[in-house]
């Protein structure tokens, strides 16, 4: 394929992909987090202090920030408390909402706009680390199955730190990847500086930190023995010798274990200086026995004494900013601190608890059956084939997302965001992309059966993302019955975060005569900036009545976690309508359902 088609096969995905999350971004309503995350990201550039949302570093903040900035937003800042440990940010975020009235959704339109480039660098690096790896035909399905992804489409459009994180910590992943395959001062550079970045994004990309100096020494032990030189696939097309001309990788050059280990250092050093950076190095290197830790990792067994203060360690400066180490502290502190309340759902029914296995669940119930479908032909080619040749491209490329996603499974605190998982999906879609290379090496009896598959299964993936899009944060794969029947499996982010608020105002003025109407919606926003002033419902379960909710005949726009039983932003007692048959869905997270004289008693609270 001549290659001014491959860049214009390529650019056509990427901008394809840009708006539709173009689009997202101006429909939905602005989500939970994302309330706290803009009105932070706003006092750092006012007041270049990082007390607001430290629970995430900055930087994608920073960035959303910038059009709001020049937008010349009202502010109130009574809320404001500089005591990392009060999470104002919550408050400053609904103060901030109030001051602007309306024109809150365009402010969050444009912060997410700013977003979006990194999603398109998530894209293209998908798309050049399996080009490098398995050939043009794989980066190309790498990079379809990237951006047709429900997870990519439903986060990406957002202003929230996971996506970036994501993006960024690929990105870095893929840097160190070459610099191992080809060692240099310039290669080691771009790789700590691309992971500064992405620990300026979220602070689960920590675990690069321990990981490249696992994987230098893995590579580089293998790299004395003569192992694992060769290419995953073997494709007869690219030659081993000399460059190659469609992924600009050079020749292997093979440094002193000294010299490469300096460079590692450099790259690890470059990092900590650009997460000091990001944060104006406030309070960088104060000594760790001078902080006050609530979690229970950091502290004695009374939970309020710094564990290290009495030791020598608590005499060490420690070399990050202050906001960037409580930040670290306070996300340990609510994974740990979930007893007592309801923040973990799963079928039905809401824990005090997490579980080890709840990602898992995610994974193989909002992945499209297609990509699964690939991920198990992948397996199977990689298991016939049998040959040890290449592992070591496999295991940089794969340990990533495995030592991510094994992170966020250990958090058994709560579990109920699957964008906590995200940042492992693109190393688990290269590895997939292989299969694109089958029916290059596949006997000519299999090759066009290989290709049928090939084809089926990546269409079957893209048709079903986009059957739901641009709803796509609340996409269920067909084994749970979609999003419609999704809701009763998982709930929080997975279905509704407040999106659909939007949308439920186009369906108010689009059926005019649904009224009486009531609505119940789950989200930080007030409908009434949306221009729906519709009265709640309230849910009367009368003494002596069985549980029996009276509930007055009309109309009724109910949240799913209103339904499911989450009263934080809603009227309690919604419940009550399980037992009715919604008649119509405002995108999938708010159901909307017609209340006669007939219905009374098939309503019924919850016991």
């Amino acid at each position: 394929m001549p290659a001014r088609l491959r860049i214009t096969l390529v650019s056509a995905v990427l901008a394809v992909h840009a708006a539709m999350l173009g689009w997202t971004a101006y429909r939905d309503a602005p989500t939970l987090e994302e309330v706290d995350y803009l009105a932070a990201g706003l006092s750092h550039w006012q007041f270049g202090r990082f007390e607001l949302a430290s629970v995430s570093p900055p930087l994608i903040r920073l960035v959303a920030a910038i059009p709001v900035l020049l937008a010349n937003p009202k502010y109130d800042w009574h809320s404001y408390n500089t005591d990392v440990q009060s999470r104002s940010e919550h408050e400053v975020g609904r103060d901030f909402v109030a001051a602007n009235g309306p024109r809150t959704f365009y402010l969050f339109t444009l912060a997410r706009l700013v977003c979006i480039p990194l999603s398109l660098l998530g894209g293209f690096v998908c798309y050049r680390w399996a080009l490098d790896l398995y050939g043009w035909w794989a980066g190309f399905l790498s990079l379809l199955l990237w951006c047709f992804s429900p997870a990519v489409l439903g986060q990406g459009h957002l202003m929230g730190p996971d996506l970036g994180v994501t993006s960024l910590g690929l990105a870095a992943s893929y840097l160190f990847w070459r610099w191992l395959k080809s060692p240099g001062w310039a290669r080691c550079a771009w790789a700590g500086i691309a992971l500064g970045l992405a620990e300026l994004a979220k602070t689960n990309a920590i675990v690069f930190f321990p990981l490249w100096p696992i994987l230098w020494g893995i590579w580089r032990i293998a790299e004395r023995r003569g192992v694992g030189r060769a290419a995953s696939l073997p494709f007869p097309s690219r030659p081993k010798t000399v460059p190659n001309e469609a992924t600009s990788l050079p020749i292997p050059v093979t440094s002193g274990s000294l010299s490469q280990a300096a460079q590692l250092g450099t790259s690890l050093f470059l990092a900590v200086y650009f997460i000091n950076l990001g944060y104006g190095f406030e309070g960088s290197f104060r000594k760790l026995g001078s902080y006050q830790f609530q979690s229970r990792l950091l502290t004695k067994v009374d939970y309020k004494t710094n564990r290290f203060a009495d030791s020598w360690l608590g005499s060490l400066p420690v070399p990050l900013p202050s906001s960037y180490v409580l930040g670290f502290d306070i996300q340990k502190s609510d994974f740990e601190n979930s007893e007592g309340t309801r923040t973990s759902y799963f079928r039905g029914k809401w824990y005090d608890h997490g579980w080890w296995w709840y990602y898992l669940f995610v994974v193989a119930v909002k992945t499209p059956l297609g990509t699964i479908g690939l991920f198990l032909l992948a397996l199977l080619s990689q298991v016939k084939r049998g040959s040890k040749s290449g592992w070591r491209d496999d295991l940089v490329l794969l340990a990533p997302g495995v030592a991510l996603f094994v992170l966020v499974s250990s958090q058994t605190g709560f579990s109920h965001h699957p964008r906590y998982a995200l940042p492992a999906l693109p190393y688990a879609l290269i590895w997939v992309s292989q299969v694109a290379a089958i029916p290059m090496v596949a006997r000519p009896v299999w090759r066009r059966a290989a290709n049928w598959a090939i084809g089926l299964l990546a269409a079957w993936s893209i048709a079903s993302s986009l059957w739901i899009w641009p709803h796509s944060l609340a996409y269920f794969n067909e084994l749970v019955g979609g999003p419609l029947g999704g809701g009763f499996y998982l709930q929080s982010s997975n279905i509704d975060w407040g999106e659909d608020l939007l949308y439920l105002k186009r369906w108010i003025d689009s059926h005019p005569d649904s009224r009486p109407l009531f609505v119940a919606y789950w989200g930080t926003v007030s409908p009434k900036l949306a221009g729906i002033g519709l009265p709640t419902p309230k849910v009367d379960a009368r003494p002596g009545a069985a549980g029996t909710a009276v509930l007055p005949t009309g109309w009724y726009a109910i949240s799913q976690k209103c339904l499911r039983g989450d009263d934080r932003f809603g009227p309690p007692g919604c419940e009550a309508f399980l037992n009715l048959r919604p008649v119509d869905h405002v995108g999938y997270s708010i159901f909307i359902y017609y209340v006669d004289a007939m219905d009374h008693a098939a309503v019924r609270t919850s016991q």
